[in-house]
């Protein structure tokens, strides 16, 4: 079981139709966006935030995904929606999809779709 994400808007933020997608975790150079609702995506690696950024002392996560095109890039957890098999990550085995940022950070009364 592979893991897999979908892109989604971030909880308690104003919809928007496309994510950024940036070149490292916690860069400001961003290489391309992508279509909120977008699925299908695989995961390739995760990272902690390298600049320390948390939500209730808890770090934020960092996704680099694979696109369509060959393209790769990170996003942070809050605009992540995953399934599959995340054991590695220590986030267990999802069998329906999970948003990452209420994995992360417990915040289980946010909504996990907001697509």
């Amino acid at each position: 079981m592979s893991l897999t994400a979908t892109i989604r808007n971030a909880p308690d933020y104003p919809p928007v139709g496309e994510i950024e997608v940036y070149d490292a975790p916690a860069s400001d150079k961003e290489v391309f966006k992508w279509a909120n609702g977008a699925g299908g995506l695989t995961v390739l690696a995760v990272k902690d935030d390298p600049a320390g950024a948390s939500f209730n002392d808890q770090p934020y996560l960092w996704f680099q995904l694979q696109f369509p095109g060959n393209m790769t890039g990170w996003v942070r957890d809050e605009y992540v929606v995953l399934e599959g098999d995340a054991s590695a990550y220590g986030l267990g085995k999802l069998e329906v999809p999970q948003g990452a940022f209420e994995l992360i950070h417990g915040a289980a009364n946010i909504p996990t779709d907001n697509n």
